[in-house]
């Protein structure tokens, strides 16, 4: 039996009598719900097909098919809200449209990888953030929360298994061998991805799950597969979130005392098991990328600088250099220039403003988002995080309705004659 709300035993009933009593809205239609899940649980999953890949020069991602197919079924579910965080998704294709007019202007052309994946490919995320705003808003932000946790979690074993043990799973072919890159085969973005994915389950795991021990196991793992990454940043955003978290919300010194007798028993056990000494060991003979990712980083602030601040164009330094920049604002900057920093800013400041807003109707879930969505803006600065859909679907989750917009009457008033 799974809880959608409150920590007690009957605010969880009423939740329970609300939901039966409280289907899905009118404008949506329930297979077009369990396909959005559907979508959210294969997030993890990334397919290396060839003949795909040859021809959008990208790996297939599995559940945007069914995003798709929920979007076609019930296209009413993609709903556009008066919220900040419901307009910012909007803000993508439009930055990104300046991108390729930049690079039409001074390039006299654009790449196809800029116009098929990273052009065509925003309309995904924005469609990934306003359905999950709609269903969140409609009441369903624990099942999403709940179906992403546990797709992270299995996709995540299954993953290891193939990568460490046996070969089950035909299509993956890691990149490194020596980093665990689950099913997103880069160990950074699967760093990444795990990260957020502790941080909700770490904060709001226990609302979700009615056996303690199910939590308590999520988290586990998810902190296992998060270290087996070998991802710095990763591992520095997961530290900042934690440091962001313990300012917002002032947690009492006997419950830190728990978690931290908890994470001593967690890395007493992993030390017995020789797995700590196995990731020190390839950690330390891991390759030097700091510099070299520093190096492009140079070379694109020197391309926007010679662009005089009208920015390089969508897809320019790829096609240029035949890398990416791993630093989603320096990307967005070099290549969008103002509008691109304007779009960074708003993408972290909007999700945490409503996050503030959020915590004096769900304070615990409010917390769990912000450490989620803190997670992803440090992370973004050693990846390029803009297209991870796990930060979408968390920003989407961001826009839940306040008390002050709940007791706002949504009909007009019976006048008294």
């Amino acid at each position: 039996q799974l809880a959608e709300s409150g920590p007690g035993a009957a605010r969880r009933s009423g939740a329970a009598d609300r939901r039966r009593s409280n289907p899905l809205p009118l404008w949506t239609h329930p297979l077009a719900f369990r396909l959005y899940l559907g979508a959210v649980f294969l997030l993890p999953v990334q397919l290396e097909i060839e003949s795909v890949k040859a021809l959008v020069d990208s790996r297939l991602p599995p559940g945007d098919l069914l995003l798709a197919l929920s979007v076609l079924l019930a296209p009413a579910s993609v709903r556009i809200t008066r919220s900040a965080v419901g307009q910012l998704p909007l803000l993508l294709p439009v930055v990104l449209a300046y991108g390729v007019i930049v690079a039409l202007t001074l390039q006299g052309g654009v790449s196809a990888h800029a116009t098929n994946i990273k052009f065509l490919g925003s309309v995904v995320l924005v469609v990934y953030a306003i359905t999950t705003i709609a269903y969140a808003r409609a009441g369903y932000a624990a099942t999403i929360a709940r179906t992403f946790l546990l797709g992270v979690t299995l996709w995540g074993v299954d993953g290891y298994i193939d990568w460490r043990y046996a070969d089950i799973l035909p299509w993956l072919d890691p990149d490194i061998e020596s980093r665990f890159g689950a099913l997103m085969f880069d160990p950074n973005n699967a760093g990444a991805l795990f990260g957020v994915a502790l941080m909700l389950c770490a904060l709001y795991g226990r609302r979700l799950f009615v056996h303690r021990a199910t939590w308590f196991g999520l988290t586990l793992v998810l902190a296992f597969a998060l270290t087996e990454t070998l991802s710095r940043s990763a591992f520095l955003a997961v530290g900042a979130a934690a440091l962001t978290v313990l300012i917002v919300h002032q947690v009492s010194a006997e419950r830190w005392m728990r978690i931290l007798a908890g994470g001593v028993i967690a890395v007493a056990v992993l030390i017995a098991s020789g797995t700590v000494d196995s990731a020190v060991d390839d950690f330390t003979r891991r390759p030097d990328t700091v510099s070299s990712r520093n190096e492009f980083v140079d070379i694109a602030v020197d391309r926007w600088v010679d662009s005089r601040g009208l920015g390089m164009g969508l897809g320019t330094f790829r096609a240029e250099n035949e890398r990416i920049v791993h630093n989603t604002a320096v990307w967005l900057v070099v290549e969008m220039s103002l509008p691109g920093l304007v779009f960074f800013l708003a993408m972290a400041a909007v999700p945490f403003q409503a996050c503030l807003r959020l915590r004096h109707h769900d304070l615990q879930l409010a917390i769990a988002l912000i450490g989620a969505h803190t997670t992803m803006v440090v992370a973004s600065a050693g990846i390029e995080a803009l297209y991870q859909r796990s930060w979408w679907i968390i920003i989407g989750i961001t826009a839940l309705p306040t008390v002050a917009e709940e007791v706002r009457p949504r009909t007009a008033p019976v006048r008294q004659r």
